[in-house]
């Protein structure tokens, strides 16, 4: 299904008409974003410097960013807009200059449970210091051009396989304040290959990431094996990683 993005709140009320509650909220809240954060002159008060949280594993040399094209499934995060779904797989795409990926919410709050795509409307810049690959920035876009700020979008830390190949990715992004007045917002994004990956060790990667005491991970949410399960994702009998 396309993306529509209301030019108006009465919009709003034709999206939860035609799409369910889940479609209406998320689109209500781009069109909040798309006029509250253009129109933000502040910077990213209480985001930590990228040198702080940066890791070795994303150093120059050790990443490409090509290396993040493809699916990804998000097993821990706090980002604001993702609790509306029960469940999000997302799917990168990777250019010479910039990113896009699109997100499939599995969405529990209807009794139709509709899964909306958001496709392709999401990314931002890859880095243009080649001593920080990892920092990109992140704006929501339509027909390819961005209509709200880039954000910025640290790559800190990353995971390889016994083949080398990247299974895991920590992200985090500084929203800055979504509303005048407002305490600053921020996005943790733990992204893995696989949904196989058991809670503990969902928590563990979380608990190692808050002890830099530079990230804001106060009520963020897990998506493990079984709530993949309850998504359709995974079967009901599915083999567990551990």
């Amino acid at each position: 299904s396309k993306l529509f993005v209301p030019k108006s709140l009465s919009s709003c009320l034709f999206v939860l008409m035609r799409t369910g509650m889940c479609a209406a909220l998320r689109a209500c809240a781009l069109l909040l974003l798309v006029r509250t954060i253009t129109s933000q002159s502040s910077k990213y008060p209480g985001c930590p410097d990228y040198s702080q949280i940066r890791q070795p594993s994303v150093a120059a040399g050790k990443f490409n960013p090509h290396e993040l094209q493809g699916v990804w499934y998000l097993v821990a995060t706090t980002e604001p807009t993702t609790r509306f779904c029960l469940c999000n797989v997302m799917n990168y795409s990777v250019y010479d200059t910039y990113y896009r990926y699109s997100d499939i919410c599995y969405e529990t709050m209807t009794k139709k449970r509709i899964n909306v795509t958001m496709k392709d409307n999401m990314g931002g810049d890859l880095s243009r210091d080649p001593n920080a690959p990892g920092f990109m920035t992140d704006s929501f876009n339509i027909n390819n051009h961005s209509v709200t700020r880039r954000n910025p979008s640290m790559l800190f830390d990353l995971h390889r396989d016994s083949q080398g190949k990247i299974d895991l990715i920590h992200i985090y992004a500084c929203l800055g304040q979504i509303l005048p007045g407002t305490k600053p917002m921020f996005s943790y994004l733990l992204y893995s290959r696989s949904p196989h990956i058991t809670k503990d060790n969902i928590e563990k990667l979380v608990a190692k990431d808050k002890a830099y005491e530079k990230l804001h991970l106060d009520g963020y949410v897990v998506t493990d094996p079984g709530i993949w399960q309850q998504c359709g994702v995974l079967p009901s009998e599915t083999r567990i990683m551990v």
